[in-house]
């Protein structure tokens, strides 16, 4: 037996009655692997592709299975035709009698690939092509993207790019709280970004809040100062 090579199998095995049943499946993976991959002989006897002389307590060994599990598993082969086994007083003969149509079956497939040195046919450029596209456009889409994340904004059209945009400029037009607000965003996103220029920091923060459509926050008619005199001149009364 060799241990070069390797064994085709058909997608079609995903339909195979014995695929679930682990011990089937093994003893049949390891026959299909044992077997020969061409006509020769064997003392004598003559093995044909596809074929494999064998015993139970070898199979038992090779499988990690005991004699009675390995029977089993055979008998089930046998009982769908995938094996066809060939008894005599020392050892078995088992043909695998699925070989030869699983390996044509890859080869039709093989074939009909293109080699290296060949053109490709008609047929598969259009998937490959269409494939190779899909993935192009994601790849250009997710450095756009990171292109994009990385770069400040420019600032929005009411402030003029000869003038510097200052803190004061926008804590009039929206308010201290948001700017307080994005002045937090910004060290967020410019520490994940590894940015350490802060001179655009305010024009990028005005691009947010344009973006963003902040309104200055209403102001309250309640006023603290009034209220904590009312109080305390209430107390005052009470005290008199």
């Amino acid at each position: 037996m060799t241990t070069e090579g390797f064994v085709k199998l058909p997608r079609t095995m995903l339909e195979w009655g014995w695929l679930y049943d682990g011990n089937t499946l093994k003893v049949y993976l390891v026959l299909l692997l044992s077997a020969n991959w061409k006509d020769g002989e064997w003392h004598g006897i003559k093995v044909k592709r596809g074929q494999i002389i064998t015993g139970r307590d070898s199979l038992a060994q090779k499988c990690g299975l005991s004699v009675r599990q390995v029977k089993t598993a055979l008998e089930h082969l046998k009982s769908t035709n995938d094996i066809t086994i060939k008894t005599t007083s020392k050892f078995s003969i088992i043909t695998l009698n699925n070989y030869d149509p699983a390996e044509n079956i890859n080869s039709e497939t093989t074939n009909k690939r293109p080699t290296n040195d060949q053109p490709p046919t008609n047929e598969r450029p259009a998937s490959d092509q269409q494939a190779t596209t899909i993935e192009e456009r994601k790849e250009e889409k997710e450095i756009k993207e990171r292109e994009e994340a990385a770069a400040p904004p420019s600032p929005p059209s009411f402030i003029s790019s000869e003038t510097p945009v200052t803190k004061d400029e926008l804590t009039a037009r929206y308010g201290a709280e948001n700017i307080l607000l994005y002045e937090t965003k910004f060290d967020n996103w410019a520490s994940k970004k590894g940015i350490t220029d802060f001179s655009k920091m305010y024009p990028t923060i005005a691009k947010w809040l344009a973006a963003d459509n902040v309104q200055m926050p209403h102001k309250s008619s309640f006023d603290m100062r009034n209220e904590m005199q009312r109080i305390t001149d209430k107390y005052k009364k009470a005290e008199d």
